[in-house]
């Protein structure tokens, strides 16, 4: 066996940041994944960085509870319960931020073999439609 086909047979076993890595950085959307032991922002994409809802683009390793929008946090948390009370379901709660731009946030448990191995947490802009008023 080569140690390519040794490396990929051992995914899964052990540390799952290089899978959560290259996950979210196939979003189109700011996204980020999310260890269930700690809380842990464990990986993100290019798209987090000088994203309105994070003050600091160093957020990599970073608790939830150490980011500084407490609204972000409480809703994160929230999301983080309904992820763990059904994890085989997507969860998404609505986000007003302080920018004036609305945020969906959704969350999916990536599991293996029945035990959640990290979030996934993605970050959409939700445009509010404007009625258009005729005159006649």
């Amino acid at each position: 066996m080569s140690q390519d086909e040794s490396n990929q047979m051992s995914v899964g076993l052990g540390d799952k940041t290089m899978e959560a890595s290259e996950l979210v950085e196939m979003f189109p959307v700011a996204a980020m994944a999310i260890s269930p032991e700690n809380e842990m922002i464990m990986a993100h994409n290019a798209l987090v960085n000088g994203h309105p809802l994070f003050d600091d683009d160093n957020i990599l390793e970073k608790y939830l509870d150490d980011l500084t929008d407490p609204s972000l946090v409480e809703n994160l948390k929230d999301l983080l319960q309904k992820a763990v009370d059904n994890p085989n379901q997507k969860h998404t709660n609505p986000l007003p931020s302080a920018s004036g731009i609305n945020f969906e946030l959704s969350i999916k448990s990536i599991q293996e073999m029945g035990n959640i191995s990290y979030y996934v947490v993605c970050f959409t802009e939700v445009y509010e439609e404007e009625e258009e008023n005729y005159e006649e």
